[in-house]
């Protein structure tokens, strides 16, 4: 800390970070503050001795956005996709939880995201991605969760080849 005892502050393009898992001579760990998207500045530390340390533009606010989720409803065990930019949120894997629910992630990069929808209860909520950088971002109202299929009938219910077989149910596409 330049000789000092403890750290003052640090600031990431400008903007007050806050020390999450303390601080010492040779690791400060912070949580970036609510910056501007697209921003980049300097890295300042400060301690209390009074010295300043910069690290001239090491830092920048990524500019990330969903812009689609398709589809935006459907049941337990559909493929979603989810495209936009930085959707890794400048770490190397999310998770991802579509209205409340955790799903599971199957591909991801920076522009794209699929998933498998988990089971949850039917309504709409926001579509939710977390990066191991622990960043997240939000669309809210982004996924329905709707009924799954069900099959009523099967008719007839044996038969062999060439066999015209009816089946019939509801959401049977899903």
């Amino acid at each position: 800390f330049g000789y000092g005892s403890a750290l003052l502050s640090v600031t990431l393009a400008g903007v007050q970070a806050t020390v999450s898992n303390g601080a010492n001579d040779f690791v400060v760990q912070v949580v970036a503050g609510a910056g501007v998207a697209g921003t980049s500045g300097n890295v300042v530390v400060t301690s209390n001795s009074g010295v300043v340390l910069t690290a001239a533009t090491q830092w920048q606010y990524l500019v990330e956005n969903i812009s689609s989720v398709t589809p935006n409803l459907g049941p337990a065990g559909i493929l979603v996709t989810i495209a936009g930019s930085q959707l890794l949120l400048g770490g190397q894997s999310v998770d991802v939880v579509l209205a409340g629910v955790a799903a599971t992630v199957i591909t991801a990069n920076n522009t794209q995201i699929v998933v498998r929808a988990g089971s949850g209860a039917l309504g709409t909520g926001s579509v939710l991605i977390r990066s191991n950088t622990g960043s997240t971002m939000t669309l809210a109202n982004g996924w329905t969760y709707v009924p799954g299929g069900d099959i009523h009938s099967v008719t007839p219910n044996s038969g062999q080849l060439g066999t015209v077989v009816t089946i019939k149910g509801q959401n049977l596409l899903a």
